[in-house]
């Protein structure tokens, strides 16, 4: 939301370093625009997270729709396709396992649809991950989906005018969103303070 220029994204994440085969995540995405009222965002990655590996590749679609003088509706949808397999060169076995050796890569498609309102400073929004999950090798639907979701946020945005200086012209965004699966209720906040053309600060928590 409220972003405009095109935008490259380079992500190396590192959970658990302490632990052995902790997760890691490799990610580089470029986000751009089609016409004044379309963005759209193009992306590869590669997932790892102890013996399972995921390579694949995410294309998202946003149209916005004005609604008024100072506010617009958005339509967004993520789009996601891998392959998930086992990483067999690090299994250790103290006897052969038949049912984990026989176990073949899943290449997978997954649908994210998403819903934002924005005002002059407010943004709301919901969207569902992994509405549709779609497994390719078996040609069937995915029947025990634990990544579906479904999440609501809030999302304030200002804007420091009183500053001169370093803080001149700089934006910040306050959100807060609430994600509700199968099992449990996660919530989040994050906060953004963004100087055009010199630094930006984020910090969040979950």
């Amino acid at each position: 939301a409220r972003e405009v220029s095109p935008t490259i994204t380079l992500v190396n994440r590192r959970q658990w370093v302490k632990f052995e085969n902790a997760p890691q995540l490799y990610f580089v995405n470029y986000l751009g625009s089609i016409n004044y009222n379309s963005r759209f965002g193009l992306g590869v990655y590669q997932q790892k997270v102890g013996l399972l590996k995921n390579f694949g590749g995410v294309i998202n679609y946003a149209y916005n729709i004005p609604v008024g003088l100072e506010s617009n509706l958005t339509f967004g949808l993520n789009t996601y396709i891998y392959n998930s397999t086992f990483d067999f060169g690090n299994i250790i076995t103290v006897e052969a396992e038949p049912l984990l050796l026989n176990q073949k890569a899943n290449s997978l498609v997954g649908l994210k649809p998403g819903l934002n309102l924005g005002t002059e400073m407010f943004d709301f929004g919901v969207s569902v991950n992994n509405l549709v999950l779609y497994n390719i090798t078996t040609s069937e639907m995915v029947k025990d989906n634990q990544e579906n979701s479904y999440m609501g946020y809030l999302m304030y945005t200002g804007y420091v005018n009183s500053y001169r200086g370093i803080l001149e012209d700089a934006k910040f965004s306050g959100l807060f969103s609430v994600e509700k699966n199968k099992d449990a209720t996660a919530l989040a906040a994050n906060l953004l303070l963004d100087i055009p053309n010199k630094a930006w600060v984020n910090t969040g928590y979950n």
